[in-house]
């Protein structure tokens, strides 16, 4: 007879035959060495693993047996043992003999188990500070065991990577639903393409055998009684596999939206920011020497602005302007700024994300979408409104399906795609306002204004500062033209999704529809979906 981790296990996971090891050790190591030593004061070495030695066979009641469980690397440390009670783990009367001991110079340490006067299946745990931990499974029967073959059922949508095969003594399904079902104490592993065999499973009681592939789908099968029987002959036992529900108040994803080819959607949104924009430089003002003008005394207030003004009609500052920028002054704002308006609007046929952000879970009905990234530049510069809530759901074949309204200034839209070319045509400066400043030259023109009259109240510094203040103010105009009248975008999305271990959504990959909506047009949209699990942040 033997316990429940076979030759199976050893071939699979290099595990010593008869032993489960559940090892944390590469947590617990301290940096300053492979045993783990140093950590905080007080905290004796903790080594890399545990595992118990095989224990080949079934107990009878009340047989006394030592159990060994060896630390490595061997050096000494102090195990404790322990018998865990649980719906999953019923030691019964079993007793050991001692709750500590001391790991000798081969790294072995010793408990005597008295195992208990009943047919049971339990666990024996040994751990060292409790962060590096082993179990052995035991099985204890008067009539017998039996070698079970447990064969899956499956007729699901996802991909088993291994099988995991438990049995619980005394046990129904009924007792413990759920999927995967919880495990017992006796297991045994198999690849996917393989079945797992249990051996010595308790003969003659009642006993729930469970069958999981990580923990994203399962099923269970309550045996009345199983006849002892030959290990060499198993007893298959069927179970019914099924997909556990996507979880998705645990599913936390990047997202991603791409565009369609043929899309045009966008660029209609881009062309209404454009005129809007190309609207609010201009103001109240007649032509674009007036617009800086104008703009320039705007930033003064009181009785500064009123001479301000005195003098632009005595020195003649409009003509100034106008002969200072020669032939190209009646659009001499505008028409670098449409420029790099329609440039920067490119973006949206040469990127393969429109959309980028996270979704994050409220529950399991709903999700937080906080926009990263639009057309490769930040979503607030984009203007888009972020965060916004989502409503999704899971359907039983894995598809998952959300469904959003987002809304956008085309204005800022616009002018945070132009700052982008801006920017790369003039490096030194850090916002398209200076930028602008520079294509529109305002330290000349500061000097030119000084040179047409005495006006105690700027010299040429004054006037190059006040022609800054007056083009940033003129920008901020036009990326705020649309601001008070969004356009919206619906987004319908659909997709296949990856299941992770705990049932939680782990990828996507599908498509979008949109409807975006400006000045009351209607524009479909749509593309590409993909979507992932963050990566885990590095410390």
């Amino acid at each position: 007879m033997r316990t429940l981790l076979h030759s199976t296990l050893a071939v699979l996971f290099g595990l010593s035959l008869g032993c489960s090891v559940s090892s944390e050790s590469s947590l617990a190591a301290s940096p300053g060495g492979a045993s783990g030593s140093g950590g905080e004061a007080g905290r004796q070495e903790v080594p890399e693993a545990l595992s118990f030695e095989p224990l080949r066979r079934a107990l009878q009641p009340r047989e006394e047996i030592d159990l060994t469980v060896i630390a490595t690397p061997p050096r000494s440390y102090r195990v404790r043992f322990s018998l865990p009670v649980g719906q999953d783990d019923n030691p019964s009367d079993a007793v050991l003999n001692r709750s500590e001991a001391e790991t000798d110079e081969s790294g072995k340490a010793r408990v005597l188990l008295t195992a208990p006067s009943t047919a049971a299946t339990f666990s024996v745990r040994a751990s060292v500070e409790g962060t590096v931990t082993a179990q052995l499974g035991i099985s204890v029967s008067d009539a017998g065991v039996a070698t079970v073959q447990v064969q899956p059922l499956y007729t699901g949508y996802r991909e088993p990577k291994t099988w995991v095969a438990t049995a619980r003594a005394h046990a129904t399904c009924a007792e413990r639903p759920g999927i995967p079902s919880p495990d017992g104490a006796l297991m045994a592993f198999s690849p996917a393409t393989q079945v797992p065999v249990l051996q010595d499973v308790p003969a003659g009681i009642p006993v729930a055998i469970t069958l999981r592939s990580g923990h994203y789908l399962g099923g269970c099968a309550s045996i009345e009684m199983l006849p002892p029987g030959p290990a060499d002959r198993p007893q298959v036992v069927e179970v019914t596999v099924l997909d556990r529900p996507i979880e998705l108040a645990a599913s936390e994803l990047s997202l991603a939206l791409g565009l369609s080819a043929a899309d045009t959607a966008w660029s209609f949104l881009t062309k209404e920011g454009r005129q809007a924009i190309e609207q609010a430089l201009l103001g109240a003002s007649t032509s674009d020497v007036d617009a800086l003008l104008d703009a320039m005394r705007d930033e003064l207030s009181g009785s500064p602005r009123e001479s301000w003004e005195a003098a632009r009609q005595d020195e003649l500052w409009d003509t100034v302007v106008s002969q200072h920028w020669g032939s190209t002054a009646g659009t001499r704002l505008r028409t670098p700024v449409l420029g790099w308006l329609a440039t920067g609007a490119l973006a949206f046929a040469e990127g393969e994300h429109v959309i980028d952000g996270y979704l994050s879970p409220v529950d399991a009905k709903s999700a937080q979408l906080s926009l990263t990234r639009v057309a490769g530049i930040s979503a607030a510069d984009a203007g888009f409104v972020s965060p916004a809530l989502v409503g999704w759901s899971a359907k039983s074949d894995d598809t998952l399906v959300l469904g959003t309204d987002l809304y956008v200034s085309a204005s800022r839209l616009s002018t945070g795609l132009g700052q982008v070319v801006a920017l790369a045509e003039f490096p030194e400066a850090s916002s398209a306002a200076e930028a602008l400043a520079l294509e529109l030259g305002c330290a000349d023109l500061g000097s030119a204004l000084e040179a047409a009259g005495p006006y105690a109240a700027c010299d040429a510094r004054c006037f190059t500062n006040q022609c800054e203040d007056a083009v940033a103010a003129i920008w901020l105009r036009g990326r705020e033209a649309t601001t008070k009248a969004p356009a919206k975008l619906g987004v319908t999305a659909a997709g296949a999704a990856r299941v992770g271990d705990a049932a939680q959504v782990a990828g996507v990959s599908g498509s979008w529809v949109g409807k975006l909506t400006v000045s009351g047009v209607v524009r479909p949209t749509g593309g590409p979906l993909l979507a992932a699990e963050p990566p885990v942040p590095t410390k």
